[in-house]
């Protein structure tokens, strides 16, 4: 498959997201990405992504509307049941997850590891639920609507997730994905996170009671009520700072031929400490990605299977925010349409961790944990 095949089969795959049939304009990649894209890039990627929902049309805007709705009126529900002396019962009827520190290789297996943690089904819940301040922390949903819901991103994610689940009518799970999920920030567990829940101050409370709504609103709207299974959502955090997160990627990255890094810029020149494999960087913007998502994903993919042609087995890690977990998920579908096979990627979404790279670029996290290894990931030309 040349280039132009691949280019236009991506942009069919990536407007079916949004209406079947709907089909985005060609989309170019601003000169200069992904090694020194020019001035202006992350603007040119987010009217990129406004013109393929305006393409999308009235179809999506009546998807929009009914989508809302539903959300809204499951986000009521469900705020009404969750409270401090419920959760626990409700999580534990509702949710599963399942306590991961590493993961083994199997060389002759694709691997897909992401996360969405409590942030975002907050979010959502701020968006289109009550008022409570038990429910909302955020005060100002405004940016979060532009993000998630009026630059299809949601739409977009929930037509992937709806894809790939399996769902049996009483329990929802996703075979061959490691779709990572935690009620708070994923520095514990899941059984930790439970078992603290009742010392935590109220203010922290409203954490993961606000990520229970949310989680379990939105996929009632999608699905109906099903038990829930998911992978880790801590596993990355707990992996970095308990020290299995090098033996874990170094397996994988031995078993690839290239790895490939997609990251926000202030991460660009960054390597994993693995000899003898060549590494590179894709830039995606750090705090419009989710705006971004449509232009995003066609570069990446693009880029990604494009290598594909020549490499056997592809490493790719991202630190994208809840991009990572469409990415992951069209790169998977993609993939798997466009070249399928002996051709592997092994997918990591490690978020806020690799962060250690640059420990003085302001990251949040990495500004409070000590990291096990501070030389797995190392920035070695920043530009």
């Amino acid at each position: 498959m040349d280039d132009e095949a691949l280019d236009r089969s991506c942009r069919e795959m990536l407007g079916d997201l949004l209406a079947a049939g709907c089909m985005p304009d060609p989309m170019p990649v601003p000169a200069g990405w992904p090694e020194r894209p020019e001035a202006g890039w992350e603007a040119t990627w987010e009217e990129q992504t406004r013109a393929v929902v305006r393409r999308a049309g009235g179809a999506l805007q009546a998807r929009r509307v009914v989508r809302e709705a539903a959300l809204a009126g499951d986000f009521v529900r469900h705020a009404a049941a969750v409270r401090p002396d419920t959760l626990h019962r409700i999580v534990g009827e509702r949710i599963a997850i399942e306590p991961q520190d590493r993961f083994a290789c199997d060389p002759a297996s694709d691997f897909w590891y992401f996360k969405i943690n409590h942030g975002y089904w907050e979010q959502l819940v701020g968006i289109h639920g009550s008022a409570d301040p038990v429910t909302r922390r955020f005060t100002s949903p405004d940016a979060y609507r532009e993000a998630y819901a009026e630059s299809g991103f949601a739409l977009a994610l929930e037509s992937l997730i709806a894809r790939q689940a399996e769902d049996d009518g009483g329990t929802l799970s996703f075979p061959g994905l490691q779709f990572g999920m935690s009620l708070e920030a994923g520095n514990h567990d899941h059984e930790t996170v439970l078992r603290r829940f009742p010392d935590q101050p109220p203010a922290l409370q409203t954490i993961p009671l606000g990520a229970t709504i949310g989680l379990l609103g939105t996929f009632d709207t999608l699905f109906g009520p099903r038990r829930l299974r998911f992978a880790d959502g801590s596993f990355p955090k707990r992996a970095a700072v308990g020290g299995t997160l090098r033996d874990t990627l170094v397996s994988f990255a031995r078993a690839a031929d290239r790895v490939v890094f997609v990251v926000p810029p202030h991460l660009r020149g960054l390597r994993l400490d693995v000899a003898g494999l060549p590494q590179e960087c894709l830039p995606v913007p750090g705090r419009t990605v989710h705006q971004c998502w449509a232009a995003a994903l066609q570069a990446t993919c693009r880029h990604v299977l494009a290598r594909l042609r020549t490499d056997d087995g592809i490493v790719v890690i991202t630190q994208s925010a809840v991009f990572a977990a469409l990415l992951g998920l069209f790169l998977r579908q993609a993939k798997e349409r466009l070249l399928p096979g002996t051709k592997r990627i092994f997918f990591f979404d490690l978020g806020q961790v690799i962060d250690s790279a640059t420990p003085d670029s302001g990251g949040v996290w990495i500004s409070r944990h000590a990291v096990h290894d501070s030389a797995l990931f190392q920035v070695v030309d920043a530009g």
